[in-house]
Order: structure tokens, then sequence, then C-alpha cells
């Protein structure tokens, strides 16, 4: 029976929708789901909502056996729902578990020297220590050793703080 609702599901699906979400219901004598495109952009089972069984089941058994089916099911049919970057269920006044959880995007961080400038001396330095490229480190490991960084002409500063800002080890800073 579930076969039939995700195949209206499936037949609903269109590219320039990016979320799919299933809302859960407890009624009074079963529990019911509705398919949801978008933000509220398609509705499927509002009217009248796919019944996934009755009240002999607790809420939690009726979330773990939805979770699984649609699980199992959306696996079997990735290619047709290519689209989605995001697929969830859950109870309507209750947390979303996830099929498919969009992908957040990591910010690209580029510094440039100017993003040092208001460091003390001492927190550059172990700036450099910490997040030098190897290649960096190794070339300049000796100057940052025999440099006294709490007390740099402003000059030398800017120096450090171009010499970390062109070779910064953003791999590391990510960990």
């Amino acid at each position: 029976m579930l076969e039939e609702f995700l195949q209206t599901v499936k037949d609903n699906n269109e590219c320039k929708y990016s979320a799919l979400l299933f809302n859960l219901y407890e009624d009074e004598t079963a529990y019911t789901m509705e398919a949801v495109y978008g933000e509220d952009d398609k509705l499927i089972g509002r009217e009248q909502p796919f019944v996934i069984c009755g009240k002999e089941c607790s809420w939690e058994q009726v979330l773990k056996k939805v979770g699984v089916e649609l699980k199992e099911y959306f696996k079997e049919q990735k290619d047709s729902f290519k689209n989605l970057k995001e697929i969830s269920y859950g109870f309507v006044d209750g947390d979303l578990l996830y099929v498919k959880k969009p992908r957040k995007k990591k910010e690209q961080i580029r510094f440039v020297k100017e993003d040092f400038y208001d460091m003390p001396g001492d927190k550059l330095e172990a700036w450099l220590i910490v997040y030098l490229t190897e290649d960096a480190k190794e070339k300049y490991q000796e100057e940052i050793w025999d440099t006294n960084f709490r007390h740099l002409s402003e000059e030398r500063f800017q120096y450090w703080c171009e010499i970390l800002a062109d070779n910064f080890d953003y791999k590391k800073y990510g960990k």
C-alpha cells in the first residue's frame, strides 16, 4: 500500500523541487502521512492522507517503520529523485529525520595579510608555527625562531602577516 503512495509521490516529482517532506500525523484512529514538495508548493495526500496503520502501534514504532521503508525506497529509486537535495520525514510536532540530508557548503575562507593585523605578536607567532604550509615552515623556520614577536616593528609585523597569508595551510585550519 505504501508503494502506491510513493509511486504517486514519484509521479509528482519535478526538477524544480529540491526538498521533499513526509509529514506524519497521529489521528484519532490511525497514523497517517502526507508528502510535501518544496515549501508547500505541492501537497500529496493532504485531502486524503495515506493511512500508515491503526493505533495498535506506538508512535515510535510508526516512525521507525516509515523511516526504514522510506530509506529503502529512495535508495532503490535514487535516479528518479536526483533533483532533491533533502528528503525528510517526521511527526508534524516533532523533530525531522532525514533520508537525504542537505549538504552544507563550507564557505571558502581565504586570508589576506590584513586579517592578521589585529593579532598580538605572540599569537601571530603561534599561528605561523601551526598554520604555515610544510614548505613554508621549512623555508622560514630559522627566521621564526630568531624573531622576537613581542617586539616587532610595524614593517616586520606586516612582513610576517603577509608570509602567513601567502602560505596558509587551509587543510590544517579546517580540521
